[in-house]
């Protein structure tokens, strides 16, 4: 009987852990920067929010930037996120100088972009649901 309640019990446990996971959401975001034929620097940003898997977003995020025009687009803000916000945005200067920056609210983002006196596009990304 004892066994029996034990193999139940796993039975239980890992329904849940495939409930959780099975629940799961992903984020990310991408930057690209490089330089174009005539040497001028150029950026594209990604983002994918509310996707199943980590590699799903991911490769959601890569090819945003990729379809934007990016180059040698990465992966930003430390990597794929499972919770909370997370903005993008792209920006630059007269000086041809271009950088991206990223911040959990979008408001942050605006905030990190104007401090170093550049232009900021308008950033992207959002939340995960709770």
């Amino acid at each position: 009987m004892i066994r029996t309640g034990l193999v139940l019990l796993g039975i239980a446990g890992a329904t849940l852990a495939s409930a959780a996971k099975a629940q799961e959401h992903w984020g990310a975001l991408s930057c690209g920067l490089w330089r174009n034929a005539s040497g001028v620097a150029q950026v594209a940003v990604g983002s994918a929010i509310d996707y199943k898997s980590e590699n799903d977003a991911v490769a959601a995020a890569l090819a945003q930037c990729r379809k934007a025009g990016g180059q040698d687009c990465q992966i930003e803000g430390g990597g794929a996120f499972n919770q909370g916000c997370a903005f993008i945005a792209a920006a630059h200067d007269d000086k041809g100088m271009v950088f991206c920056t990223s911040e959990p609210t979008r408001e942050a983002v605006l905030a990190r972009c104007r401090a170093t006196g550049r232009s900021c596009e308008t950033p992207i990304g959002g939340c995960l649901p709770q």
